[in-house]
């Protein structure tokens, strides 16, 4: 919650829930994504989620967020 624009762009399908990179979130609809996670690169959005509010890539807490 320290930083509540910081987001972690996880796959849905490993274990557990293996993060991916970060990123920032730009308004309520939108997540801005580390460019090295994205160049060059194609993505299902099916089965990737965003994580917000987490104090550890392991640990879920009551102000986590996920979309």
């Amino acid at each position: 919650n320290s930083w509540p624009w910081q987001v972690s762009l996880k796959h849905t399908y490993k274990e557990p829930n293996a993060h991916i990179s970060g990123g920032s979130l730009i308004s309520p609809q939108w997540v801005q994504p580390a460019a090295h996670s994205v160049v060059g690169k194609t993505h299902d959005t099916h089965d990737k989620k965003i994580v917000l509010g987490s104090h550890g890539k392991f640990n879920k807490t009551k102000y986590e967020v996920v979309r």
